[in-house]
């Protein structure tokens, strides 16, 4: 699937680099702000000067994000600073992850080599990788996005059809096939993240296991959490769900409190399996790349690591299957979260 590009000038591609971009104070970062604007106006964007807000993590520190709300879908995209970085998990991250899984376990001996450390082949450290900035949504496609039910075929709102699909008409995200993927993309003009893309995008400039840090969250222990609700942010505490916290409706006008969006202001990052771009290897048996989806899943399954699809480096793989309408095409389906390539000439 080729990818949209908006061109950034070169002289100017050095700035939106993550190293020089957090190098920045605020007023400089306005002044990227205002020429990425007209960049993406030259382009056919009717759009304002971005919006800033304010992200508190991780670790906690105060973070600028732009973001600009886009005229044809009305979403909110937020700007990913590009950079290098090895996708995937080094010696050290590994062995919190085995940890991780000896405590959730419960036990200390060699027993868990099979309950979970066969996950380690998908967390490998990989070759570097060069990210070009880019725009990416601060929420997941939803089913109240225009002419969203007629592009992609949705069936008429049922029950039946909540149970094939996976959306749900009271605001939740739309999960959709992969046959309906290309259809959606083509007529917003967006394109998928790689999986690299993605990955940079959770992480926000950090390394660790998860992109709040190396341990569980709270919620291992309880399906209630101490953690502020967004949607109730005159609350100092309140309990939710963490699927409650991560896809509670989309306000891009609302504080980001984290772990609810992380530092790039991406909301709902890991609580739907969301589709990545598939894999250009030929002979690849399994092609189809999905990130995420753990939160939604909560409370899990006993024996089952769920979590593991939390981790920054995790990603999941299907085929796809020749039968539409096999159990296969069926089943695998995930949310979009779309992305816009910031290009240099």
């Amino acid at each position: 699937m080729p990818k949209t590009h908006f061109v950034i000038e070169p002289s100017m591609a050095h700035h939106f680099r993550l190293e020089a971009w957090d190098a920045l104070n605020d007023a400089s970062r306005h002044i990227l702000g205002d020429y990425l604007t007209k960049r993406l106006q030259a382009y056919g964007w009717d759009v304002p000067n971005p919006m800033t807000l304010t992200t508190s993590g991780p670790p906690g520190e105060l973070r600028s994000v732009l973001q600009w709300r886009e005229p044809k879908s009305g979403m909110t995209f937020s700007l990913i600073p590009g950079g290098t970085f090895r996708p995937g998990f080094n010696e050290f991250q590994i062995a919190q992850v085995a940890e991780l899984i000896r405590r959730d376990c419960g036990r200390e001996d060699d027993e868990h080599e099979s309950n979970g450390l066969e996950f380690h082949p998908a967390l490998n450290l990989k070759p570097p990788v060069d990210v070009m900035p880019f725009l990416m949504a601060a929420e997941l496609v939803r089913p109240s996005l225009p002419r969203l039910r007629t592009v992609a075929k949705l069936p008429e709102e049922s029950s039946e059809g909540k149970a094939l699909y996976g959306y749900d008409f009271m605001g939740d995200a739309v999960e959709f096939s992969w046959a309906q993927v290309e259809p959606v993309l083509k007529h917003f003009g967006w394109s998928l993240p790689t999986s690299a893309e993605f990955e940079w995008a959770l992480r926000g400039g950090i390394s660790s296991v998860f992109y709040w840090g190396d341990d569980f969250p709270e919620f291992m222990d309880d399906v209630n959490v101490g953690w502020r609700k967004p949607i109730k942010s005159d609350q100092a505490r309140a309990k939710a769900s963490f699927d409650a916290i991560l896809s509670a409706s989309f306000d891009p006008d609302r504080p980001r409190d984290w772990p609810w969006c992380n530092r790039f202001g991406l909301a709902a990052m890991l609580s739907r399996k969301t589709w990545c771009a598939p894999s250009t290897e030929s002979s690849d048996p399994e092609p189809l790349i999905f990130r995420g989806g753990a939160a939604h899943l909560y409370p899990w399954q006993g024996g089952c690591f769920e979590w593991v699809l939390l981790m920054n480096a995790f990603e999941s793989r299907s085929p796809i299957s020749a039968d539409p309408k096999s159990y296969l095409a069926i089943s695998a389906t995930a949310a979009i979260r779309p992305m816009i390539q910031l290009g240099a000439t």
